[in-house]
């Protein structure tokens, strides 16, 4: 047993110090990390003010209380913190909107450096937007879905809370009756709750994946030779 415990430790030393093994076992973890959190961060569009123009071609309040909505959006819960958006409104009749939504579309996607005007987006509404939900957002950070989906939550909401307030139901009401649940995820194992989340079941899974391949990998090369 003794010997046997010596080859293995002395083949285990002999694969690890291959220049292929050490690459190998540095580039996976890495190429994975950066498949996995390169996306993620790409699509939060950075924490930062975005500049959003709003045609406004509703011919009621709807501009109003969307441009009201979106101004109370913080980039962070501090009551301190930065508004999440700086906006500009612009009436338009319905004959009128894709002028104006042209002409500031001309303005986007531009560095502040060239164009003190520059905008980051433009959301266009329209006099259906209540009834259908369809509005349209023209912007140089649409691949960032996080923002986008801030972006389109707020509107929803302001959506939401004017149907609600126009069919005589008050909106405090209904939204306290629509609060999501709130699941906890236990593992169980043999009967028993052991206390893990899913998440930490997870990290366990992930962290025995690895240490498989490992094994893997050192139990391949050694059958090689």
């Amino acid at each position: 047993m003794r010997k046997i415990f010596v080859v293995l430790l002395r083949e285990l030393n002999a694969r690890v110090r291959t220049k292929a093994f050490i690459i190998s076992t540095l580039l996976l973890p890495v190429m994975m990390v950066m498949f996995a959190v390169l996306p993620a961060l790409l699509s939060r569009g950075g924490n930062r003010t975005l500049r959003v123009a709003i045609v406004d071609g509703s011919s009621d309040s709807l501009g109003a209380d969307v441009e009201a909505s979106l101004a109370q959006q913080k980039l962070s819960r501090d009551t301190n913190s930065v508004p999440r958006y700086e906006l500009h409104r612009v009436r338009a009749n319905a004959a009128g909107i894709a002028r104006v939504r042209d002409s500031l579309v001309a303005h986007t996607g531009i560095s502040r450096e060239h164009d003190p005007q520059a905008l980051d987006g433009v959301l266009v509404l329209s006099d259906t937007t209540l009834v259908t939900g369809k509005l349209q957002y023209l912007g140089s950070n649409t691949s960032a879905f996080e923002a986008m989906g801030q972006l389109e939550g707020a509107v929803s909401r302001v959506l939401a809370t004017t149907r609600l307030e126009r069919a005589g139901v008050n909106p405090a009401v209904m939204m306290g009756a629509m609060t999501p649940a709130d699941m906890q995820t236990v593992k169980v194992s043999d009967g028993k709750a052991t206390g893990e989340s899913g998440f930490a079941s997870f990290i366990i899974a992930y962290i025995m994946g690895f240490i498989l391949y490992l094994a893997m990998i050192i139990y391949g090369r050694s059958e090689e030779h």
